[in-house]
Protein backbone atom coordinates (compact mmCIF):
# COMPACT_ATOMS: atom_id res chain seq x y z
CA UNK A 1 0.00 0.00 0.00
CA UNK A 2 1.43 3.37 -0.97
CA UNK A 3 1.83 5.72 2.01
CA UNK A 4 -0.24 9.09 1.02
CA UNK A 5 3.03 10.84 0.58
CA UNK A 6 3.84 8.60 -2.38
CA UNK A 7 0.33 9.00 -3.24
CA UNK A 8 0.84 12.81 -3.70
CA UNK A 9 3.78 13.02 -5.44
CA UNK A 10 2.53 10.54 -7.94
CA UNK A 11 5.37 7.99 -7.79
CA UNK A 12 5.63 5.74 -10.84
CA UNK A 13 5.90 2.28 -8.65
CA UNK A 14 5.14 3.32 -5.52
CA UNK A 15 4.85 -0.46 -4.41
CA UNK A 16 8.16 -0.58 -4.92
CA UNK A 17 9.68 -0.59 -1.36
CA UNK A 18 12.48 1.60 0.02
CA UNK A 19 14.16 4.58 -2.30
CA UNK A 20 16.93 4.28 -2.98
CA UNK A 21 17.93 7.38 -5.47
CA UNK A 22 19.87 7.06 -9.27
CA UNK A 23 23.73 8.07 -8.45
CA UNK A 24 25.25 10.73 -10.33
CA UNK A 25 28.75 10.84 -11.30
CA UNK A 26 30.65 12.84 -8.04
CA UNK A 27 27.70 11.57 -5.32
CA UNK A 28 29.24 9.88 -2.45
CA UNK A 29 29.15 6.77 -2.14
CA UNK A 30 26.59 6.26 0.64
CA UNK A 31 23.94 7.61 -1.10
CA UNK A 32 22.88 4.05 -2.42
CA UNK A 33 22.07 2.61 1.15
CA UNK A 34 18.51 2.07 2.31
CA UNK A 35 16.79 3.91 4.75
CA UNK A 36 16.78 1.41 7.92
CA UNK A 37 12.83 -0.13 8.42
CA UNK A 38 12.65 2.15 11.61
CA UNK A 39 11.54 5.24 9.69
CA UNK A 40 8.99 3.57 8.19
CA UNK A 41 7.33 3.02 11.67
CA UNK A 42 3.95 4.81 12.43
CA UNK A 43 5.40 7.30 15.24
CA UNK A 44 8.19 7.99 12.73
CA UNK A 45 5.75 8.52 10.16
CA UNK A 46 3.50 10.84 12.56
CA UNK A 47 6.94 12.85 13.63
CA UNK A 48 7.41 13.31 9.73
CA UNK A 49 3.73 14.69 9.59
CA UNK A 50 4.07 16.86 12.10
CA UNK A 51 7.04 18.51 11.26
CA UNK A 52 5.81 18.85 7.31
CA UNK A 53 2.92 20.08 8.90
CA UNK A 54 4.82 22.94 10.82
CA UNK A 55 7.31 23.66 8.77
CA UNK A 56 6.15 23.86 5.71
CA UNK A 57 2.02 24.01 5.72
CA UNK A 58 1.87 27.08 3.44
CA UNK A 59 4.15 25.80 0.70
CA UNK A 60 3.21 23.38 -2.45
CA UNK A 61 3.39 19.41 -2.52
CA UNK A 62 6.57 20.00 -3.67
CA UNK A 63 7.92 22.54 -1.17
CA UNK A 64 7.02 19.88 1.18
CA UNK A 65 8.46 17.35 -0.44
CA UNK A 66 11.84 19.42 -0.10
CA UNK A 67 11.11 19.84 3.73
CA UNK A 68 10.75 16.35 4.24
CA UNK A 69 13.69 15.76 2.32
CA UNK A 70 15.53 17.86 5.04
Amino acid sequence: KASPFEALLQDEEPNSGRFIPPMAKGDHWWIQNPLPASVFSKPEQACLANGIYFEARSESVRGQAAVAQV
